[in-house]
């Protein structure tokens, strides 16, 4: 069960995809009468971004018991061509959705996040037959509130976050090489490593994609506060359950 760390929640790749070519260089537009109230939306972004981001958390907890209560957890760990099948069905899932959400499409947008989250539950189902289930609630809880904290700093700061962003994505990628290496080398040492490395990415990267979130809707990008609130979703989403399997790894407690 310790391919539980090398969940492929790691390839949030859609955080460069999304972050640079979806929110920087975009110029206020203020042509044929129109002035874009970016505080407004700005507002309207953010509370939809984290009303959306708790809607597919909630489907992926519900997702992963459903799986878990049923005999649905033992087919998937019986049968790795599904197991491995599920996790590329959700890089799949991921690109489309971007891929939609750049071309301001909600809905199909909206149904993929939904398809995203209850994919994404039924391998974090995992975790149940991994972790004591007491164990598994105060993790979540701890990683609830670290990641309330930071994604409250990067709202808040006046300092650019862009530094923390670079050396993230670095460390993400330095995560994902030495993932792979270790899926061979299994290393307990490296594994742990690993995940105090990932802690503290997933931590700062937090910070990051909130102010990201925010600077977006200040200009006018011609996307709509759903769209630009979904696309925030989903990154937090992907930020907060890395965040979450590696305090499961660092510090919950192992069913016997």
């Amino acid at each position: 069960m310790d391919n539980l760390t090398f969940y492929p929640h790691q390839f949030n790749l859609i955080r460069g995809i999304f972050m640079e070519s979806n929110m920087n260089g975009y110029e206020p537009y203020h042509g044929n009468g129109y002035e874009y109230n970016a505080e407004q939306v700005v507002q309207q972004v953010m509370s939809r971004t984290f009303l959306y981001m708790f809607g597919v958390l909630l489907l992926s907890g519900l997702s992963a018991y459903l799986t878990f209560s049923t005999d649905l957890l033992y087919t998937i760990a019986a049968n790795r061509t599904l197991f491995y099948g599920l996790l590329i069905g959700e890089l799949v899932i991921v690109f489309a959705a971007n891929k939609v959400l750049s071309n301001n499409q909600t809905v199909p947008a909206a149904l993929l996040l939904i398809a995203y989250s209850v994919v994404n539950g039924m391998t974090l189902s995992f975790v149940f037959a991994v972790y004591e289930l007491g164990s598994v609630v105060n993790i979540f809880v701890i990683a609830a509130l670290v990641f309330g904290a930071m994604a409250i700093f990067g709202f808040v700061s006046k300092k650019d976050l862009s530094s923390i962003g670079s050396i993230g994505m670095m460390g993400l990628f330095g995560i994902i090489i030495l993932g792979v290496a270790n899926i061979f080398m299994k290393s307990s040492s490296l594994s742990l490593g690993i995940a105090i490395v990932g802690l503290a990415v997933f931590i700062g990267l937090t910070a990051y994609d909130t102010q990201k979130i925010k600077e977006s809707a200040s200009y006018d990008s011609g996307l709509s506060v759903n769209t630009l609130a979904m696309f925030g979703a989903l990154t937090l989403y992907l930020d907060f359950i890395n965040m979450f399997l590696k305090l499961l790894r660092l510090f919950a407690r192992r069913n016997d």
